[in-house]
């Protein structure tokens, strides 16, 4: 998704901030998303009205540190707030009567290699055969007919593909909550990472509090509230995926249940936990669900895992059954307060980093966040706090959601509430991966890179296997998409998916990591390798023209051109006309492609150089790298998209 056209990203469709964000329209293909339709629908009917009624929240909260609402969430993209660990997340409504919280772990994930015998990473063989005649006519101006070669030769397919998936919803029903509730806040604390809820009802004072510790491996619940006996609600857990076997166990008031399946479409092991921990009251278990009466203070513990491992075999290595048992026992062992301070150390060891203050309108700091919100949108204050609040959502978006040895942010961060998710959740390699982790550097977050690190260590090899098949040379190379299970090839579509950058733009971050972590050792070991053998692809790809080097097939990313007649049709020349062609590979080079290739063979020589090793492979690249086209000044000033000027 190229990001002129689509702002649906991690960054973006989860700031949360109420109104603020909403849907655009892609110009990639957009997969629809297959729902989630569980039994026990979102906000069970009830007697609970939320009153709005002054608090003194706004007084007590940083306001460029808290996002807080007076009254329950109804839409997960614009309105739910969200907690996460990096290996799983939730999202939560904050409804009195119900709450509701949408999990998701990143394995869970469809496709690979546990669905066909004869999973090929998406490629489709002979275009390797066919790229010599592809570029022989795209030199000689027939971009029509190497469109249709392209078309099948130069495209992946999408068989066991995949999506990323939900794990299901945790549902609460809580018991005796009819009437009518004031003083409600629902809050996302970004100095803690502690979510929120709270509200007066029938002269009770009742408090919830989640987060997902990323030690621990455990998302925590904690129900409360300032008097005894007051908290009764059920667990009912309605999963995504089918479960095949279902166990409680009971023991020195410790309450679990255990759920065993497999995911749909690939098989997967999954395993899930819930334990329950009352103080006082009684904990009974009957048809699925988990029944808490009369306690005190109540502790959930939820720990979720398949057997995914990034082996670039089968995919497979994790016994989920142990992982969540060792998980939840060390959990128990720990106890609520002891899980809480872990957690919090852990995240203010990245989040304090950093420190960003503006000082804006004080009285206007202390309102609701869709207030403050709307206020803006209105152009009518100045609350500078605001801005800063995006700033520390931003990072704790990425620290929750991309932590080492997770998977990468999807992109929907961790967070999903759908079965297959928009896009496929995938690895949308043209920008959007990549702006996901641009923070990292400059806000002293490169732990938080390590994940998206280890993913693009985890796609070489299959990369490999796409630069043998489609251009018959060696070194790596991958697209515009990728996912869980090595998927390097082009996409399904030319217009997104022939971008044969996507690598380069992933040693950029390699690159980058070493930039501001200087450590020698990563990029030696690690990052200058995968650099290296990327250049080795293109040394080998480039193509010369006017004595310069250029790359073939070339295409901007998401941004086709027009044909009429088998020539260049005017923008302004093809709405609806008939004879008028979308083609995708230009009079070469698209710019975007030089720049790519540019980038990675400067910071290649910067690399060998730091490592003071290579010196002769180091002199090929630096005389390619002064042979690349250079960039040329279009009709409106504007750096060109294409060698011709084409841009409109």
């Amino acid at each position: 998704m190229h990001q002129s056209r689509v702002k649906i990203t991690f960054l973006s469709l989860f700031f949360g901030l109420n109104g603020l964000i909403s849907y655009g329209q892609g110009i990639v293909q957009r997969q629809v998303p297959e729902k989630f339709s569980p039994k026990h629908p979102r906000h069970q009917a009830g007697a609970v009205r939320v009153t709005p009624s002054d608090t003194d929240y706004g007084s007590l909260a940083p306001p460029d540190k808290t996002l807080w609402f007076t009254y329950p969430a109804e839409e997960w993209n614009s309105q739910s707030l969200h907690i996460g660990n990096g290996y799983m997340g939730a999202s939560f409504y904050g409804g009195v009567a119900q709450e509701q919280l949408d999990i998701a772990e990143k394995t869970f994930y469809a496709g690979g290699p546990n669905v066909m015998t004869n999973y090929n990473y998406g490629i489709v063989e002979g275009g390797k055969e066919k790229l010599p005649l592809i570029r022989q006519l795209i030199l000689a101006g027939e971009y029509a007919k190497a469109d249709s070669l392209c078309a099948i030769y130069m495209k992946g397919t999408f068989d066991n593909f995949g999506a990323f998936s939900m794990v299901g919803q945790l549902l609460l029903n809580f018991e005796n909550h009819e009437g009518e509730a004031t003083e409600y806040v629902r809050a996302l604390d970004l100095a803690n990472s502690l979510a929120t809820v709270s509200y007066q009802l029938n002269g009770t004072h009742y408090s919830r509090e989640y987060f997902c510790s990323y030690p621990d491996k455990v998302m925590v619940c904690r129900f409360s509230s300032d008097k005894k006996d007051k908290i009764s609600f059920d667990v009912n857990h309605q999963l995504a995926h089918e479960f095949e076997d279902l166990k409680y166990n009971a023991h020195d008031n410790i309450h679990e249940i255990v759920f065993r399946g497999k995911l749909k479409n690939n098989g997967l092991d999954f395993c899930i936990r819930i334990v329950l921990v009352p103080e006082g009251g009684t904990v009974a278990f009957k048809d699925k669900i988990l029944s808490v009466d009369n306690a005190d203070k109540v502790t959930l513990i939820y720990s979720v895992d398949t057997e995914y491992k990034a082996n670039g075999r089968n995919y497979k290595g994790i016994d989920p059954i142990a992982e969540t048992q060792k998980n939840i026992s060390n959990a128990l062992a720990k106890g609520y307060q002891a899980l809480k301070d872990t957690h919090i150390k852990d995240y203010k060891n990245l989040f304090d980093r950093v420190k960003f203050t503006m000082v804006g309108n004080p009285d206007i700091a202390k309102m609701p966040t869709n207030e403050r919100v709307n206020l803006l949108k209105k152009g009518t204050t100045d609350d500078s706090a605001l801005k800063v609040l995006y700033f520390n959502l931003g990072r704790y978006l990425i620290i929750s959601a991309s932590r080492p040895g997770t998977l990468p942010s999807t992109l929907q961060g961790v967070w999903n509430e759908n079965i297959s998710s928009p896009w496929w959740g995938n690895y949308q390699s043209n920008i959007n991966l990549q702006e996901m982790y641009w923070a990292c550097g400059p806000t002293n977050l490169p732990e938080c890179q390590e994940a998206y690190i280890e993913w693009i260590e985890a796609l070489v090899p299959s990369g490999r296997k796409v630069a043998a098949s489609y251009y018959g040379t060696k070194g790596w190379v991958s697209h515009t998409q990728g996912n869980i299970w090595g998927y390097a090839a082009p996409g399904i579509n030319l217009k997104w998916g022939l971008y044969p950058v996507g690598a380069a733009w992933h040693c950029r971050h390699l690159w980058s990591q070493y930039e501001y972590t200087r450590n020698v050792e990563y990029l030696k070991n690690r990052a200058y390798p995968i650099m290296k053998e990327a250049a080795v692809f293109w040394l080998e790809n480039l193509v010369e023209k006017d004595g310069y080097l250029i790359s073939i097939p070339s295409v901007s990313a998401e941004h086709p051109i027009l044909m009429k007649d088998g020539k260049v049709a005017k923008y302004t020349d093809t709405d609806g006309e008939p004879g008028v062609l979308k083609t995708h590979i230009f009079t070469v080079p698209c710019f975007q492609d030089i720049e790519m290739v540019y980038d990675l063979f400067s910071n290649v020589i910067k690399a060998s150089e730091a490592l003071n090793i290579d010196m002769e492979f180091r002199q090929k690249v630096f005389e390619a790298w002064n042979k690349l086209y250079p960039l040329k000044i279009g009709k409106y000033g504007q750096l060109q998209e294409w060698l011709e000027d084409y841009d409109k």
